[in-house]
């Protein structure tokens, strides 16, 4: 267990890895956030599970905006390169939106639940390549959550048991989410706007999965088909 935390007002560079496992015998995994208020380039491990009959810590991302793309999509030519030459590079000539590739996200979610989260308005959210999280042998969650608009333009699946979970301003679903079998639960939140569903979410085969939808101050609209057990 136990409890680390990576927060500066500017840029971040993680590539290591971080060890917060419940004890062997038993005990809870811990909490971990890599924070880039700026920027966040996160190519790191964090190892949360559970000791035996213990439940999964949490990673919590937490950058100025975030895209999520496929492979490829995170590797700055610059990143590794720890010149002094290149911390002036992630000082001032980072881009606004981080980017975290879906493969890292997968890989993630069996070792720990995952929060990302742009606590700051007008940060934004994007899911650019698909996740699927089904094949994996730990059931982590995850949460996705801006304090501006969230879009997801391609799948996400996570595994039976855990959950995937979506709140920003306005949310608009453009790709099918948890929608292969052996899927999870689905919960989307438009905070203070409105929610377009233009996709399927949820699958009816999917015994005691349950998705939800919720405008907060908005309206809920689209073509979009929702499955399983809608609350």
């Amino acid at each position: 267990g136990g409890e680390v935390t990576g927060w500066p007002d500017g840029t971040t560079r993680f590539a290591g890895a971080i060890d917060v496992r419940g004890g062997a015998a038993a005990g809870n995994g811990g909490f971990v956030e890599v924070s880039g208020k700026e920027h966040l380039a996160y190519v790191g491990t964090v190892d949360a599970n559970g000791g035996q009959g213990g439940q999964k810590g949490t990673l919590l991302l937490d950058p100025g905006s975030v895209e999520i793309v496929g492979a490829g999509g995170n590797a700055d030519s610059k990143f590794l390169d720890f010149s002094p030459s290149n911390f002036t590079y992630f000082d001032v000539g980072a881009p606004a939106t981080s980017t975290l590739t879906a493969s890292q996200i997968v890989t993630q979610l069996n070792g720990s639940n995952v929060i990302i989260l742009v606590p700051d308005a007008p940060g934004t959210l994007k899911v650019s390549a698909a996740v699927d999280a089904t094949g994996n042998a730990g059931a982590g969650n995850l949460i996705l959550s801006a304090a501006g608009d969230v879009t997801i333009d391609a799948a996400v699946n996570v595994k039976a048991g855990s959950s995937f979970q979506v709140d920003g301003a306005n949310v608009a679903v453009n790709a099918d989410v948890n929608t292969l079998a052996g899927s999870g639960n689905t919960w989307f939140k438009a905070n203070t706007g409105n929610m377009a569903v233009s996709a399927n979410v949820g699958n009816r085969s999917n015994a005691g999965s349950q998705t939800q939808l919720e405008a907060l101050n908005g309206s809920i609209s689209g073509a979009g088909t929702i499955s399983g057990d809608v609350v």
